[in-house]
């Protein structure tokens, strides 16, 4: 399943944007758990120009890799 978002939006704006799809389609076709998720994006300027991200070093970052949401002690220990 892809999911499509069109014009420039803040990051504000495509996090909430992201958080209410996934919302829709959990609740509107039954989705409840999926697997391999690849999210791009191009990030721009505000102005629509696009941008690269670099790290400390001035390497271009293309690649971010998560592990998906952080996990409480309290989930650790069932508390």
């Amino acid at each position: 399943m892809k999911i499509k978002f069109q014009g420039e939006l803040s990051m504000t704006q495509l996090s909430q944007a992201v958080y209410e799809q996934l919302h829709q389609i959990e609740d509107q076709y039954r989705v409840r758990h999926a697997k391999e998720i690849t999210l791009y994006l191009t990030p721009t300027n505000g102005f629509n120009n696009e941008i690269y991200c670099r790290d400390v070093y001035g390497k271009e970052v293309k690649v971010v890799f998560c592990h998906g949401p952080y996990r409480s002690a309290a989930e650790d220990y069932e508390i």
